[in-house]
């Protein structure tokens, strides 16, 4: 249950701080409303919580295309439901933060590996 509300919360961070950004930059031409908050913290969350499929017998590359056409799907939901406008331009722009999510993410996890094979190779130095 520890690691569901984790990956749902991380879901909702990320998806927090895009909006924030997408606010920032004007992206959204309407003031925001609780739907449009409530909604992206919701799908976030959800999207989070679909990081699960990388923990399955599949490949990684098939995992992150699921990963992605799914996140892409909910982020469909998203719009319907705030009633944004969905063109070429939004399309980057989900693709884009699409990418940029998964470099800090896979970044994270390289740094994390490789603390934990430092802390291997000193135990194995002491030992």
């Amino acid at each position: 249950m520890q690691r569901i509300i984790r990956r749902f919360c991380m879901g909702v961070g990320f998806a927090a701080t895009t909006y924030l950004i997408a606010l920032t930059i004007q992206f959204q031409k309407t003031m925001p409303t609780s739907c449009n908050t409530v909604s992206v913290l919701i799908i976030g969350g959800i999207i989070g919580l679909l990081s699960f499929i990388f923990k399955t017998d599949l490949s990684y590359l098939v995992a992150l295309i699921i990963h992605f056409i799914l996140t892409f799907i909910l982020v469909l939901v998203m719009i319907w439901i705030n009633h944004w406008s969905l063109n070429l331009t939004s399309i980057l722009m989900i693709v884009s933060i699409y990418v940029i999510i998964w470099a800090v993410i896979r970044i994270n996890q390289v740094n994390d590996v490789n603390k934990i094979n430092k802390k291997l190779r000193d135990r194995k130095k002491q030992g």
